[in-house]
């Protein structure tokens, strides 16, 4: 296992694959105590907040790893849009899909899952001062 760390990537703790997602080495945040699943839409923007102009996720105050493609042909099904969920301190809207994360790259280690895709971030409320 590459145990490399740099700007695009944490430090490993397994390797993991997911549909919709083609970036090599993604970096995942385990959260356990989530019922959901979010992903960052690689055409995600955010909308201006304090003295932030809008733009896109990558960039302050949201700083996220934008890697999610909705319209890649390995995704099962898409099931419905949303509108202002919340997640952890994000309000945000996107499409809902079917898609399946693999543990180790394994054919067989799998598992579908529901994973919100974040399109549109319209408040950051994650420590924020």
């Amino acid at each position: 296992m590459d145990v490399s760390y740099d700007n695009n990537e944490g430090l490993v703790a397994f390797s993991a694959a997911m549909s919709g997602i083609t970036t090599a080495k993604p970096y995942f945040y385990l959260d356990f105590t989530t019922a959901n699943t979010v992903v960052w839409g690689s055409e995600c923007q955010h909308d201006a907040m304090g003295t932030y102009e809008a733009g896109a996720c990558s960039s302050a105050p949201t700083n996220m790893k934008m890697a999610f493609d909705g319209d890649s042909s390995d995704l099962p099904s898409y099931f419905s849009a949303y509108t202002d969920m919340t997640f952890g301190g994000y309000v945000v809207s996107g499409e809902r899909y079917q898609s399946k994360l693999c543990i180790d790259n394994s054919a067989t280690e799998c598992m579908d899952l529901i994973v919100y895709s974040g399109d549109s971030v319209s408040e950051n409320n994650w420590l924020w001062n």
